[in-house]
């Protein structure tokens, strides 16, 4: 049994490139940033550069401390709300 599946919006990114890199735009309040981002689709947080953080006018530390562990070591990185908008979808 044959199915089909539409779409309304196609995404393209470099599939030679490790990840999936696209632009996002993150946005506080009146400010708002385009950069660019590696996409983890089953990600639980989103974490960006501080100079991204500083730029929208964050006190970065006031934020909610958290702990990261990856293969090759830890580190802190402080939460904040922000709009994320990744093709049209804000999140």
């Amino acid at each position: 049994m044959a199915y089909q599946m539409n779409f309304d919006h196609l995404l393209t990114y470099d599939v030679g490139a490790p990840g999936i890199g696209l632009e996002v735009t993150v946005k506080l309040s009146d400010a708002d940033l385009v950069i660019p981002a590696k996409l983890d689709t089953g990600a639980s947080n989103s974490i960006f550069e501080r100079r991204y953080g500083e730029q929208l006018g964050l006190l970065i530390e006031s934020g909610y401390r958290q702990l990261f562990s990856t293969a090759t070591g830890t580190f802190v990185a402080y939460g904040h709300n922000l709009m994320v908008n990744i093709a049209g979808i804000e999140f």
